[in-house]
């Protein structure tokens, strides 16, 4: 495929409290997790804050934030600017729902014509993965300039996006296109998670 991806890890896990990027569900932390989701690509990209002091990643190439506390924008124009593939999947580090089952639906059902291609759940529309034409960058460039920040309005406003309803897809289910924002959302995760693993071994015996 003629795409890039990215992870984008740059966010301060100010509602969590702690690096919500180390916080391991099914054996893994959830950057780790989509490490894993951006393996079958050739062209990878880890997208950081400016004084992220993580180290390296081999196979990834990282970009830092052109500037600081500006939100996702900022990571995805810095990336989009040196991006050498016409098309960017970004993936976040706190979807550990996300699968290479949605993935494949979302790049497969991408029109060319579109600049931007995301998902909605019911009707609401969800952020990531996202799909984003390269030539999109600037504007992105300007949207920083003019402190426009609401990835999704500046989406809705500025770029031709198609939209993929989620639920319409058969293997789909809720929870797949979840973010993890606080300790809330995390704890809630692990004990559907636990009421899940006791339910099937009530089945199993």
């Amino acid at each position: 495929m003629d795409i890039a991806v990215c992870v984008l890890a740059g966010g301060r896990s100010s509602r969590m409290g702690c690096d919500k990027r180390e916080l391991h569900y099914n054996g893994l932390s959830l950057l780790e997790h989509a490490f894993r989701l951006a393996d079958a690509f050739d062209t990878k990209y880890l997208s950081l804050a400016a004084n992220d002091p993580m180290p390296a990643i081999p196979g990834y190439e990282v970009v830092y934030d052109c500037m600081q506390f500006k939100g996702p924008v900022a990571g995805i124009t810095s990336v989009l600017k040196v991006a050498g593939k016409p098309r960017v999947l970004f993936l976040t580090a706190d979807m550990p729902g996300l699968n290479e089952q949605l993935i494949r639906v979302l790049l497969n059902s991408a029109s060319n014509d579109a600049d931007a291609v995301l998902f909605s759940e019911s009707g609401t529309l969800r952020t990531f993965p996202l799909l984003l034409r390269t030539s999109t960058c600037s504007i992105f460039e300007r949207a920083l300039e003019t402190e426009h920040l609401s990835l999704l309005r500046l989406l809705g406003e500025t770029a031709s996006i198609q939209v993929i309803e989620a639920t319409d897809i058969p293997c789909f289910q809720p929870g797949w296109l979840q973010n993890i924002n606080t300790k809330q959302d995390f704890e809630a995760l692990i004990a559907a998670s636990d009421d899940n693993n006791l339910s099937n071994g009530m089945t199993e015996s």
